[in-house]
């Protein structure tokens, strides 16, 4: 998955939250140039979020400190919506006389993702802010502090001390949104609030050292470079201070508050329970897949899929001495015990092996760049990449899944999807682009997840696993793994299922271990629809290609379709579809110039 600097501000903005700034005026509106507007609007709502600016490494551009965090106060009144619904009627009304296609295709794609933020108003409350995955609202101001944040001046130091000290306001306007949240059926189930009670509290105090966000402090605090030894001594008792009476009394405060409500709860999930549950389920499927397929469409397509990859992964088994008659769990079972488990450090060191060794096969099918300064970090319990900064503060990363007892024949399509030819690639396209910067943070889950998981059978198109058919196992195992997804998902959220259906489901389909399947359902019961953008993505990526070659037989250059495909950064599959078939029409016009031999 790719870990955006975009999530904390979807909290903050995309679901309402008041901003310091008014709407525009409608007459300082209609003076501004269309596409002067939208960067405008872009620029506050970017300086609406403080973690966004961080994220992205542009405060000293925007001449503010990193001093601050999200807040999740709602706006009652709408007002913050109005500069977005003004900018998407402005767009509807003008952008057609744009002169440039490429300005036209830009407000296309921003005019998706206003009617996607607008779209999700009524459902606010809906959003799922404490739960066990890292989405969860404690969890990730916790990451963001330890990951994200800057320290190498004193002046971060001071920035994150201050940070340190709004975490009780930011906990206490959780807890109202939880209450709004919980008069809505629309909370985690008990099983998981309970586990994710434990969580909070571990944020600020931790048995075996200092808790995560004063140990990495005291880290950095070393190496400040503008500091001498006193006042490092005194930023850090500063620190050790603010965990102690500000932090720890505030997670355990949050804490009590989530085991209370637990107590008040079902273990029943799906978001059906929800009393506007099915509208906000069918929201989320167009905001996550920009299609219109129905949960029943998008179940059925999974269906399809699961026993084509099946059969696909017996006939590759067979070679290797694996009985294709077996059940996958015990398939896979076997595998596992054959070809061994990793977790921690060795974990860490194999994806570094598999991330210097990717652009070795990827280099055939791109011609753009291919990224070069790719860190690789230990992570938690699941993977994932983040974007460097922009002032050069921290470079992407890939962090490994360090907490999860993984196969070693899954890491090469696990690194495939997260740095190259996937995630990684893809945002660096977007940045080498120079698109409008209204788009710079603008994301589509069905374009980034379903072009991560094709660069999974991307690379071994390209031969990435000649000499391991045991990753090709575990390649086929991540897709099967994807179109099982299709069902559960759905079968959680719209059909009734039950978490022990699920997961039994999954145990079944997939051959993945126990562990595995239940921490993928608890994800599904907390992040409904997002688990389908992966699968969607990936299949209307392929149609669009077979669409190009079949189109242009000879004439189809793979390397300069993915760039075209990844021209445009994150878009919605519609543009998508339309990217493709420009790519056809100019390559056949080009086609058509060329002598023949």
């Amino acid at each position: 998955m790719r870990w955006v600097g975009l999530v904390l501000v979807a909290l903050a903005v995309l679901f309402g939250a008041a901003g310091d700034d008014g709407p525009l005026s409608p007459e300082s509106t209609q003076r501004r140039d269309l596409l002067s507007t939208l960067d405008d609007l872009a620029l506050r709502l970017v300086r609406q979020s403080p973690q966004t600016i961080t994220s992205r490494g542009i405060a000293r551009e925007l001449g503010v400190r990193n001093d601050g965090l999200d807040s999740l106060v709602l706006d009652a009144s709408g007002e913050s919506f109005a500069p977005l619904e003004q900018a998407l009627a402005r767009i509807d009304r003008e952008s057609a006389r744009l002169e440039r296609p490429e300005d036209r295709r830009a407000c296309a794609i921003y005019a998706w993702w206003l009617r996607a933020v607008l779209a999700g108003r009524p459902f606010q409350d809906d959003v799922c802010l404490v739960s066990t995955y890292m989405t969860s609202y404690p969890q990730a101001i916790a990451w963001f502090l330890v990951h994200v944040h800057p320290l190498r001046t004193r002046g971060d130091a001071e920035d994150y001390l201050s940070r340190l000290a709004q975490i009780p306001a930011r906990f206490d306007e959780l807890a109202a949104r939880l209450a709004s949240s919980e008069a809505k059926g629309a909370l985690a189930p008990r099983f998981l609030l309970v586990r994710a009670a434990d969580q909070i509290d571990a944020i600020g105090r931790q048995s075996d050292g200092a808790p995560p966000l004063l140990a990495r402090f005291v880290a950095a605090a070393s190496d400040l470079s503008d500091v001498d030894a006193r006042t490092r001594d005194e930023l850090v008792g500063e620190a050790e201070r603010l965990v102690r009476e500000v932090v720890s009394p505030a997670c355990a405060r949050l804490a009590a508050t989530v085991r209370e409500i637990a107590g008040r709860v079902t273990d029943d999930v799906g978001i059906w329970r929800a009393t506007d549950g099915d509208a906000y389920y069918g929201y989320l499927l167009r905001a996550y897949t920009t299609t219109d397929m129905s949960a029943e469409e998008i179940f059925d397509l999974g269906l399809r899929e699961v026993p084509r990859i099946q059969s696909e992964i017996r006939l590759a088994a067979s070679p290797l001495g694996y009985d294709g008659t077996d059940s996958l769990s015990s398939l896979f079972a076997r595998l596992r015990a054959d070809r061994g488990v990793v977790k921690g450090v060795p974990a860490v060191e194999a994806c570094q092996a598999l991330v210097r060794r990717a652009p070795e096969f990827s280099r055939a099918a791109f011609a753009l760049a291919l990224p070069s300064d790719l860190a690789v970090e230990p992570g938690g319990s699941i993977a994932y990449f983040v974007e460097g900064a922009r002032d050069g503060s921290r470079p992407g990363a890939f962090y490994v899944p360090v907490d999860q007892v993984r196969p070693t024949y899954s890491l090469p399509s696990l690194v495939y999807h997260e740095t190259i030819p996937g995630h990684a690639l893809q945002i660096q396209a977007a940045h080498d682009a120079e698109l409008p910067a209204f788009l710079d943070g603008v994301s589509f889950a069905a374009f980034t997840e379903g072009w991560a998981t094709y660069a999974e059978r991307l690379a071994w198109e390209l031969g990435a696993y000649v000499n391991d058919p045991y990753g090709n196992l575990g390649r086929l195992q991540e897709e099967l793994f994807r179109a099982a997804r299709l069902v559960v998902d759905p079968g959680l959220h719209a059909m009734g299922w039950t978490y022990d259906q699920a997961v039994a489901y999954l145990l079944d389909a997939t051959g993945l271990s126990e562990a595995t399947v239940r921490d993928e359902v608890d994800r599904y019961v907390v992040q409904p629809g997002q688990a389908v953008a992966y699968g969607v993505g990936l299949y209307r990526l392929l149609e669009l290609r077979e669409r190009a070659r079949e189109a242009l037989g000879p004439a189809f250059d793979l390397a300069l379709f993915h760039e075209a495909v990844l021209a445009w950064g994150s878009v919605p599959l519609p543009v998508l579809e339309g990217l493709v078939d420009d790519f056809i029409a100019s390559r056949a016009r080009e086609d058509a110039k060329e002598p023949s031999p």
